[in-house]
């Protein structure tokens, strides 16, 4: 529904812009440090329920994986800062997000005006994979490109650091309304 929304903002967020996206191995190196530390956090037998379920709490009684996953997801944050995060994280990641349906497709998806915000410090989906993706939905959309916007932060640097993003879509708005 196109003509409710003014824009879609993508925090360095998966963006599936090209079915091949979903089948094919991508053309990019994706050297995340989330992958080998969330599988020492996966709940098994739980693919059936169309989730990965992963149990982010067992980081507060292992000191090496908490700095494993804090690096992954949040190195720019306090210790404190980080175990808050933990405690509010939903243990579902769904695997819709990676599946075909979750395809943008050029109607309608390429009518809405799209910002990606690119966090030089992620290494969750770290900026090579950013950028591909953003590649791909510019291929997709020529006519309608992202607007890309980078900050130096990490994958929920927005927790860590609200201000940031707060000035950044404060900035958008600002644009929009000129």
């Amino acid at each position: 529904m196109p003509e409710l929304l003014d824009r879609v903002v993508y925090l360095s967020a998966v963006c599936l812009s090209d079915p091949a996206m979903v089948t094919e191995k991508w053309d990019v190196l994706d050297d995340n440090v989330l992958d080998a530390a969330a599988a020492r956090i996966t709940v098994p037998d739980t693919a059936n329920q169309g989730v990965v379920r992963l149990n982010w709490r067992a980081a507060h009684a292992d000191p090496v994986l908490f700095a494993q996953l804090r690096a992954a997801v949040m190195a720019d944050s306090t210790d404190h800062q980080f175990r808050m995060l933990l405690d509010s994280m939903d243990p579902d990641e769904n695997y819709a997000v990676l599946e075909e349906g979750a395809v943008a497709r050029a109607a309608p998806w390429g009518a809405v005006p799209h910002t990606f915000v690119r966090l030089t410090e992620d290494l969750s989906i770290p900026p090579a994979v950013q950028d591909y993706m953003i590649r791909k939905a510019d291929e997709l959309t020529p006519e309608n490109p992202f607007d890309v916007r980078t900050l130096a932060a990490s994958h929920v640097g927005y927790f860590s650091r609200p201000h940031l993003f707060a000035a950044l879509l404060a900035d958008l708005v600002r644009a929009a309304s000129r």
